[in-house]
């Protein structure tokens, strides 16, 4: 007998319908709103809407509209219930961390919510008892039990019909054979060399490139300057026309008499589109009868340089637009580039009236972002020149090419009131832009004008590829960014389309994704093994890739399919390798992915927003390693350290032991990364291997030991020196973790993916430093962070052979320090009249170029006025040498044997970075290798020697006595027993300017605060006084014990001060 199991479908929804109480009602509104009730800026009104509409409208009043209070309660039973709050200590946490439940809950008790989920329970279990009671009585518990068994009767009928069903299928496969099944015996090593030769053949018999195969007539992206090598008839074709485009064409072609007299600025990142917008321009000036005129500086030189430049630049393209428009050269008659021989020019243009103007657009000088102020005095003194040229009647205006960090300066300056008329930004582009920049090259160029490119390449494709670009850059993206991206990752394929994209992720996005993948045994082995036994050859790993991305993109292939046919061989290999499955499908096979391969592909999607083109190639190249088993992810790691045993024998017993610290605690995190529900166990394991791997680059650094604990340890590590990105990216992302409140699984997959970057990197951290040490130990006190960090890179440029980028550093250092020290010195002992102390020839070299600045108009903006970054390198040796300097001053800082020594070391380094040797190879230099090493380890005992020379500064015997005249205290300095009185500047300090600094030095001390004590400028700024009397005082309350030193690094102090001496006195 069959039973109908659709028999009375009425009476059993209402058999089966549970009736619920208002407390499960309010469970269910707590599940749907969870986000939002566990929100940090919580929305009560909108909370309140959603409660009304839940138990008022939707169930018409049948159930109670709880009151603030009572749902507070409810969520907190819900949270213990379902044992997210364990403890009394979980549940303060958790109310005092959610602002709702902060405000809202009046019983802060956790046995008070046990007890009453105990109640609640047996008094269901009560209700359920007595529900079964009443059924058993009315007889209508055998009706259910009928029910039941109807229903069962015929799951097993289904059940049966469905093994039938399989069965004829399975008879119908086994009478037809795919094409993969014809030789099964064929080894998949053998399968992946048969493609590759049969693809080497095809890209050998026909290697175009990939925009020919395109149809397109030449390279749509010939360079990333401007509209550079681009046909002014395609201009229109190929620009994407933003709104100030639009803008400077219609204003150039209908209003051109506005812009003369008006310097513009058109300011935005590098490769926004500013020379593309002047090139675009260039065809409208020359219609409205306006001579375009371009002129690359570079701002990286003098500002007598730059002026120079500029002139000569000028000069040439005002004879060649002679050359072109008039032909005419004036270049046999007109030799200058004075403003005079200028104006002629400029009138000769003019002369038979094809023109009317001019427009310079001034580019490269926004290049170097470390000479902002140097590029804006430029311009500023480049105003007497247009104003010259404009009281000869002449029109012109100025376009000129900058950087947002112009803008800044521009606001807080006044000095440069006036310089710049109107101000142009260019914003970042976004996916649109983007998408018409590459649609408009691509058509543009093709051979078909009535071809679109629009179908083979989606919007989505490219706003996917600004995704992953935008987290690659810190920075915004520009036109020419996208452009180089995208040339890059451009690829055609005629098996899988006219065009496709190489989707790259950056090494943050893709480690969670390699992660999640290594907690999915069974397929991580499948991808491990055929690495393991088919090689890394990148044409084959390429296809693979692109073969189960069309699989996936069109859900199956048919074996009637081209794709199919062209790409047996990698079909075949995917089927040994279990990555994809046969079904039948009428008289043929069709083929997809595996089903943990699909289902993986769909929790990346979900939960990453990624499809599987996005990160295939990557999970593919990952990991080649022998070992293939799930647990040898975190054998990378220990490998990592084994390689540093093997190859440093002396330090061998140490690493073994850092990996036997290491290896539980790391293995611990790896084995649980896919644990559903979070362990503060994971994260204390993180900070063990942390806090191991840096103890040892601590020690292997050299620093004085100051940690006193775990916490000090990671801060001290994040020191500018000691940095590491993805140490900082790991610390940031335990912070946030911990903090969160309810952490999903993707952030616990972030926070693993973040702690084995962190890991791998500090580990070749140790690796790299070991290699560095061997050159030099940098860890010391004699040395602020900024040194460190300055000989850190200088370190490694040599150990990685870079043997021309570390002298040019090491120069640049130096130049720099020398030139500090120098003026700080005289500034201290001769004040305003420290310059006439130098020697004569180097007094009048500045004097000279001094005055190449003023004859040029433009001004001069020196550091503190330390007009020592204009002396040459010959003038370092001169001052060092000079007899008075060094009996009064630097034999008292480096110690009179060292004279010698530290000249020596210049004359051997300026001869080896003589700037006069343009053509001095790589070759070149590492030939000098051993000199150059022997130049870092001199050096750096003549830093550690200047360093120490600040600290001498503010010594006891550098003190005169103070001497007190109408509350007025006049101090003088002296670095050679005052013998050098007369030549000494009286340093004087009113009553009020001395209570004041002191006031500073309280502070200082109170709150441990460093002092630089080779920096005027930051001085000045927070002791709001001048640099002589700041030291001064210092050096007075060190000398009467109220001042002591607590700590120095290099030229930077931190000062204790006593409050009470001598009665309460201070020390004036």
């Amino acid at each position: 007998m069959k039973y109908d199991i659709n028999i009375n479908k009425k009476q059993q929804k209402r058999e089966d319908k549970i009736i619920l109480d208002s407390r499960e009602m309010i469970r269910i509104f707590i599940k749907k709103n969870y986000s939002k009730i566990f929100s940090d800026n919580v929305n009560l009104n909108e909370l309140k809407k959603k409660k009304t509409r839940f138990f008022v409208e939707m169930h018409k009043n049948k159930y109670e509209n709880p009151n603030w209070a009572k749902l507070a309660h409810e969520v907190i039973q819900f949270l213990v219930d379902s044992n997210q709050v364990s403890n009394q200590d979980n549940l303060i946490t958790t109310i005092n961390s959610v602002p709702y439940l902060n405000e809202k809950t009046v019983i802060r008790n956790f046995s008070h919510y046990q007890r009453e989920i105990i109640k609640t329970k047996d008094k269901d279990s009560l209700e359920l008892m007595q529900n079964i009671k009443e059924k058993l009585n009315s007889g209508e518990i055998e009706n259910i039990i009928e029910l039941e068994k109807a229903k069962t009767t015929a799951i097993i009928e289904m059940k049966e019909e469905l093994e039938e069903k399989l069965s004829s299928e399975r008879k119908i496969l086994d009478e037809f054979r795919s094409r993969i099944d014809e030789d099964l015996s064929e080894n998949p090593v053998s399968l992946s060399n048969k493609f590759i030769e049969r693809k080497k053949i095809e890209i050998r018999a026909d290697y175009t490139p990939w925009w020919k195969k395109l149809g397109l007539i030449r390279d749509p992206f010939p360079s990333p300057y401007g509209l550079k090598d681009i046909e002014e008839e395609l201009y229109d074709k190929v620009v994407v026309k933003l709104p100030i485009f639009q803008k400077y064409s219609h204003i150039v072609t209908d209003y051109p008499d506005i812009l003369f007299g008006k310097p513009r600025l058109f300011y935005g990142e590098f490769g926004c589109g500013k020379t593309t917008l002047f090139d675009y321009l260039i065809p409208f000036f020359i219609k409205s009868k306006i001579v375009p005129l371009e002129i690359m500086l570079d701002a990286s030189q003098t500002i007598f340089q730059i002026r120079n430049l500029f002139d000569k630049k000028l000069y040439n393209a005002l004879c060649n637009a002679l050359i072109s428009w008039r032909n005419i050269n004036p270049r046999s008659y007109i030799l200058g580039n004075s403003i005079d021989d200028l104006i002629q020019l400029f009138r000769m243009l003019l002369e038979d009236s094809t023109f009317n103007g001019f427009v310079i657009f001034l580019d490269g000088l926004h290049k170097y972002d470390d000479n902002i102020k140097l590029a804006l005095d430029f311009l500023k003194g480049l105003q007497n020149f247009f104003e010259e040229i404009l009281r000869e009647n002449i029109k012109i205006s100025l376009f000129i090419a900058g950087s947002k960090l112009w803008i800044k300066e521009l606001r807080e300056n006044s000095a440069y009131e006036g310089t710049i008329f109107k101000k142009e930004p260019f914003d970042s582009i976004g996916a649109g832009e983007a998408f018409d920049l590459i649609t408009k090259r691509l058509e543009a160029f093709s051979e078909d004008n009535t071809f679109s490119f629009k179908k083979y390449i989606s919007y989505d494709d490219i706003k996917h590829l600004m995704n992953i670009i935008q987290r690659s850059y810190p920075r915004e993206i520009t036109f020419r960014t996208f452009i180089e991206e995208f040339a890059n990752r451009i690829s055609d394929n005629k098996d899988f389309g006219l065009i496709s994209i190489d989707y790259k992720l950056d090494q943050e996005s893709i480690e969670p994704i390699i992660l999640f993948l290594r907690t999915k045994k069974d397929l991580f082995n499948k991808f491990s093994n055929l690495r393991k036994d088919l090689g890394c050859d990148k044409i084959f790993l390429n296809n693979i890739a692109e073969i189960l991305c069309v699989i996936q993109e069109k859900n199956t292939i048919n074996e009637e399919d081209k794709t199919f046919e062209n790409n047996i061989e990698l079909f075949k290999i995917l089927n040994k390798y279990n990555l994809i499955v046969r079904n039948k499908k009428k008289n043929s096979f069709i083929w997809g992915l595996s089903s943990d391969l699909r289902k993986f592909c769909l929790e990346i999607s979900r939960t990453y927003r990624y499809a599987l083109k996005y990160y295939i190639n990557q999970v593919l190249y990952k990991d080649n390693s022998k070992k293939t088993d799930f647990i040898d992810y975190s054998e990378t790691v220990f490998q990592g350290l084994d390689g540093i045993a093997r190859g440093n024998p002396i330090v061998k017993e140490k690493i073994i032991k850092l990996k036997k610290n290491i290896e539980a605690p790391y293995s611990f995190v790896i084995k649980n990364s896919n644990s559903k529900k979070l362990s503060k166990e994971i994260f204390e394991k993180t900070k063990i291997v942390s806090q191991f791997l840096l103890n040892y680059l601590y020690e292997i650094s050299g620093e004085e030991k100051r940690i006193n604990s775990q916490k000090d340890l990671f801060n001290q590590f994040l020191m500018p020196w000691m940095d590491n990105d993805l140490f900082r990216q790991y610390i940031q992302q335990l912070t946030f973790i911990e903090k969160k409140f309810n952490p999903s699984q993707k952030d616990l997959t972030t926070f693993i993916a973040s702690f084995v970057s962190s890991t791998d990197a500090l580990i070749n951290k140790i690796k790299k430093w070991m290699g560095y040490n061997d050159i030099i130990v940098i860890g010391t006190n004699k040395l602020t962070n900024d040194d460190k960090k300055a000989y850190n890179a200088i370190r490694s440029f040599f150990w990685q052979y870079m043997y021309k980028d570390c002298v040019g550093r090491l120069w640049t250092l130096f130049e720099t320090k020398f030139r500090e020290l120098f003026f700080n010195l005289l500034f201290l002992l001769y004040g305003s009249r420290w310059k006439t102390k130098l020697p004569h020839a180097v007094q009048d070299d500045l004097s000279e170029e001094t005055e190449n600045y003023r004859r040029k108009q433009l001004p001069l903006k020196l550091s503190d006025g330390n007009e020592l970054y204009l002396s040459k390198r010959k003038h370092l040796k001169m001052i060092l040498k000079n007899s008075f300097l060094w009996g009064n001053m630097f034999k008292f800082v480096f110690g009179d044997g060292n004279k010698d020594k530290i000249i020596k070391f210049l004359d051997k380094l300026v001869l080896i970075t003589n700037p006069e040797r343009h053509n001095n190879t790589e070759e070149f230099f590492t030939e000098k290798k051993d000199e150059i090493r022997t130049l870092l380890k001199v050096g750096f005992k003549i830093l550690k020697m200047m360093n120490s020379s600040y600290e001498k500064l503010i010594s006891n015997e550098c003190l005169d006595e103070t001497n007190k005249q109408k509350n007025i205290y006049q101090i003088f300095l002296s670095f050679n027993q005052f013998k050098d009185k007369d030549n000494l500047e009286v340093i004087e300090i009113t009553k009020e300017e001395a209570q004041k600094i002191i006031h500073f030095f309280k502070i200082y001390s109170d709150e441990n605060l460093e002092i630089d004590l080779s920096c005027l400028k930051d001085i000045k700024r927070d002791f709001f006084s001048d640099y002589r009397k700041v030291l001064a005082l210092l050096c007075a309350g060190i000398k009467a014990g109220q001042i002591q030193i607590k700590k120095s690094e290099g030229s930077v102090i931190v000062i204790n001060y006593n409050q009470k001496l001598n009665n309460n006195k201070s020390f004036l």
